[in-house]
């Protein structure tokens, strides 16, 4: 049996075909067999109730114990973010709080109503300029995702991206004869663009990477269907690699081959 037979055999049980991919199914004794396999499979371990969680959590010990290795512990949470404009949310709200803080401790060791008048003074220009941050901060994250450029009057703003490099966005206005520029630093963004190879996935690791960090560019004429488009990849996790289009589907990653839409991984999102 083929890779290409098995995948349309996990398609068929999953019940992701379309009505021409399920005929083609139907229509092959091999994959057929396969999904009664799966079927069967899936339907065994559904019969197995699940551990009692004391019972196994005291078996893990034990046996941790008993080849001198501790006890295991919960795993840590992941602390990469799913999307790079989180971390310009979390650093706006930081900044906020930290300035919010300063302004309470300034009123409190304050000795008379004048000293009060000035505190809330500073605290409203302060809250000004960091709500003037969070803003510039959002504008740099939404020009990042676009990946495209945007002219306004009397200056220019333009948003440069790599692959599997570091990049900046630099936003230049100019007013009155003087220039302002802010820098604003990116995340990697591996997708592929026209005219560069593709990005090669090699396993169901690097699909959940690439799902998570690549630019969503706009899916090309007669794409696959089936969840946000992400980009095109190549995937060398199967014999012979194909060309796929990455989807981000609730909360898996999927790869689906170019030519025949048929899903070749599939990976959930942490």
């Amino acid at each position: 049996m083929t890779d290409d037979q098995l995948l349309l055999a996990n398609a068929y049980v999953d019940d992701e075909l379309d009505a021409d991919e399920r005929a083609r199914a139907e229509a092959d004794p091999e994959v057929m067999v396969q999904v009664a396999r799966l079927r069967a499979a899936v339907a065994a371990v559904r019969d197995v109730e699940p551990p009692d969680p004391a019972r196994r959590a005291a078996g893990i010990a034990a046996a941790m114990q008993s080849v001198g290795r501790p006890t295991p512990v919960a795993p840590p949470v992941p602390l990469r973010p799913r999307r790079a404009w989180w971390t310009g949310a979390g650093i706006a709200a930081a900044v906020v709080a930290i300035i919010i803080g300063g302004a309470v401790v300034l009123r409190a060791t304050s000795g008379g109503d004048d000293d009060d008048s000035s505190s809330f003074q500073a605290t409203a220009d302060q809250t000004e300029s960091a709500a003037d941050a969070r803003a510039a901060t959002t504008a740099a994250a939404a020009t990042t995702a676009a990946g495209g450029s945007a002219t306004t009057a009397g200056g220019a703003a333009t948003t440069k991206e790599a692959a599997g490099a570091q990049t900046d966005s630099e936003a230049t206005a100019a007013a009155g004869g003087g220039t302002a520029t802010t820098t604003i630093p990116r995340p990697a963004a591996p997708a592929a663009t026209s005219g560069q190879a593709l990005t090669q996935l090699a396993s169901p690791d690097d699909l959940i990477a690439f799902a998570m960090e690549a630019t969503p560019q706009t899916p090309p004429p007669g794409a696959c269907t089936g969840g946000e488009y992400v980009a095109p990849a190549s995937y060398t996790g199967v014999t012979p690699a194909v060309t796929v289009q990455v989807f981000v589907d609730g909360a898996n990653a999927v790869a689906r081959d170019a030519a025949s839409c048929a899903e070749v991984a599939r990976a959930r999102l942490p």
